[in-house]
């Protein structure tokens, strides 16, 4: 190997944004929130929240993860926006979910169905374990 050579990145271990949004941030393709993460508890659940899509939901499917950011805005695991809250109570509770961040450890977001320009999700809201 010469002293000048260039050592090129293979593009097949580069994955597309089809094989992100396929492997679902690595987690199962399921509807259902887990009553408890590894040190963690769930302390409040809500059931098919409507979310008005912000953008395009191609790709979405039913049990897809989506992250939740203030102002209850739902982004896919590639970070783009794609939907919001539409109860302000429950924006509201995100918000309180960001401004006390020492109570609450995560939130969840799942897709439980996509119509039109809706979806509808799972929230999950935990606290850590010691709580």
């Amino acid at each position: 190997m010469g002293l000048f050579s260039k050592n090129k990145k293979s593009e097949s271990n580069i994955p597309s944004r089809a094989q992100k949004l396929a492997e679902n941030g690595g987690i199962p393709l399921t509807t259902e929130i887990p009553s408890r993460k590894p040190g963690e508890k769930l302390d409040r659940f809500y059931e098919k929240e409507s979310c008005l899509a912000l953008g395009n939901t191609e790709g979405l499917q039913t049990g897809s993860i989506l992250q939740v950011r203030r102002d209850g805005v739902l982004a896919t695991v590639l970070g783009k926006d794609i939907a919001q809250i539409e109860s302000q109570r429950r924006r509201d509770r995100v918000n309180e979910y960001f401004d006390k961040s020492g109570v609450y450890s995560s939130i969840d977001a799942r897709v439980v169905a996509i119509e039109g320009e809706h979806l509808y999700c799972n929230l999950g809201f935990y606290v850590s374990a010691d709580s």
